[in-house]
């Protein structure tokens, strides 16, 4: 009799990923990224009842896309989580929407219903980001308009559990920390967490980057250009 666990039938399992959601869809998310790079028409343009607190009136969205992540980071992330097979993704910072429409195009790879909650505080660029999944045929995304403080809380005690997170905004040392803690509060052993802008952004950064990387709740962590990632350990006494 062999005792040996069917790893294999597992890794198949694993490996059986949506074709309609991968390279294909990732090149289509990357036409529409550039066409946005060039597009002087107007993100914030009075609309909306309030704009976010950041908005700025006449902004462009070629303006809002300088701030998109590179075609090097959208691939990692993909990649990550493709490979970690998260049923729940918390990403800090939406802004057009490309990060997370990565992240949504894996989870839909992956078939297996996990759920994207994105946050940002301008309605203009969640409303831009609704229309762009929309348009790539990407479900599974939550979206949560409002300052980082205000809105996680929240939604942290909404979720069961979080997998992985993506924290891209309020790139503030103090801010940083206190998002790291709250996320990782609600995160079982082994989930991860990316840190965009980590070493080239501004000292501020650094530091917390630092401060991150070397908490007592981390197992382990990388560096990926400007990307950070941390996988947590097991925290005593922890159900999660």
């Amino acid at each position: 009799m062999n005792d040996r666990p069917a790893t294999g039938a597992r890794e198949a399992s694993r490996r059986r990923l949506d074709p309609a959601f991968g390279s294909n869809k990732l090149l289509e998310i990357q036409r529409m990224k550039t066409a946005c790079d060039n597009d002087g028409a107007l993100l914030v343009d009075g609309s909306l009842p309030e704009p976010g607190p950041f908005d700025v009136r006449g902004e462009t969205i070629a303006a809002a896309c300088k701030a998109s992540e590179s075609w090097s980071t959208l691939q990692l992330i993909y990649q990550l989580v493709v490979l970690e097979a998260p049923g729940v993704v918390v990403e800090l910072g939406t802004n057009l929407g490309f990060s997370s429409a990565y992240i949504a195009a894996a989870l839909s790879a992956l078939g297996r219903g996990g759920r994207l909650f994105t946050i940002d505080a301008s309605p203009y660029r969640a409303r831009f980001a609704r229309r762009l999944h929309a348009g790539l045929g990407l479900g599974g995304v939550d979206y949560r308009v409002g300052l980082f403080e205000d809105v996680l809380p929240g939604l942290l005690d909404e979720l069961p559990v979080v997998d992985l997170a993506f924290i891209d905004g309020q790139h503030e040392h103090d801010a940083t920390l206190r998002f790291f803690e709250l996320l990782s509060a609600n995160c079982p052993g082994g989930a991860v967490l990316l840190f965009d802008d980590i070493l080239n952004y501004s000292p501020e950064m650094s530091r917390a980057w630092s401060a991150v990387r070397t908490h007592a709740a981390v197992h382990s962590w990388a560096e990926f250009g400007d990307v950070g990632m941390v996988i947590l350990g097991d925290r005593p006494g922890s159900n999660r």
